[in-house]
């Protein structure tokens, strides 16, 4: 499990549930708690179900060690790193095309 911070908004993917809430710390040294939780629960038979349906608020979760954390901030600047990448490619092939030869800013 990495560094958490806590008052930073962390996704947390457990086997039965996936919660969205604020990190405020850690219990018996080893479960972690979200507070103003966004929870939707996970359904093996049928994964339409699972998007279907609305997620639930919750005051506070608890979750393990074992669980599956994800940083939104991060998820958030590797999709715009990525975005500003492509664009720069599709920029490079567009002068390419204008110029007719090996362009590079």
């Amino acid at each position: 499990m990495k560094k958490m911070i806590i008052g930073k908004v962390y996704a947390v993917e457990s086997k039965t549930r996936l919660c969205i809430g604020t990190y405020i710390g850690r219990v018996f040294d080893e479960y972690y708690i979200l507070k103003d939780v966004i929870q939707k629960n996970k359904s093996k038979n049928n994964l339409v179900s699972y998007f279907m349906r609305k997620p639930r608020k919750i005051k506070n979760a608890v979750f393990s060690p074992n669980d599956i954390v994800y940083d939104l901030e991060e998820i958030r600047e590797n999709g715009k790193k990525a975005r500003q990448q492509m664009e720069q490619r599709a920029l490079d092939k567009i002068l390419k095309r204008i110029v007719n030869e090996n362009f590079e800013w």
